[in-house]
């Protein structure tokens, strides 16, 4: 975007070395998706809502996921973070995957990789495909990692 602007509008050309600030380029893709979030709620529509499931205590991804619900909010996305305990079994969870899949209040589903690794939830990783391909906020790739991690080397759908 920004970098593409400055190249087209020929301030610089394709050859010349570009110093990119990332707080720079991030502060302006984030005034961007507020922008198009407003302008999507002011022609009616909801506001994008995020639901985000976390599963154990781990410091890491406690933080990740407060960094991801702070930068929904700066763009204007809802969002809400699902605390489940480690013990949480693999059916209650699959449970809560379906129903957030299933939920219209839910724009995008965000499951914090990883797991806890127990023995009953190390197959949730691969099965976490479950997640519907139009509500998943994290992509295959992680969950080709997750697979890879659990020594599962087939293409995800």
């Amino acid at each position: 975007m920004l970098l593409n602007t400055i190249c087209h509008e020929g301030a610089i050309g394709l050859n010349d070395a570009v110093v990119i600030s990332g707080r720079k380029l991030a502060r302006q893709i984030r005034q961007e998706a507020r922008h198009e979030v407003e302008q999507w709620v002011a022609a009616g529509n909801k506001r994008p809502h995020l639901s985000v499931v976390l599963v154990g205590e781990n410091p890491a991804s406690h933080s990740y996921v407060l960094n991801k619900t702070k930068a929904a909010a700066d763009v204007g996305i809802s969002s809400e973070t699902i605390l489940r305990p480690a013990s949480i079994t693999e059916e209650e969870l699959l449970d809560l995957i379906s129903k957030l899949n299933n939920d219209a209040n839910v724009d995008g589903l965000l499951v914090q990789l990883p797991l806890p690794a127990t023995p009953s939830q190390l197959p949730v990783g691969v099965k976490l495909l479950g997640v519907t391909e139009i509500s998943s906020c994290v992509g295959s790739i992680r969950f080709q990692s997750q697979k890879l991690e659990l020594g599962d080397d087939t293409e995800a759908a």
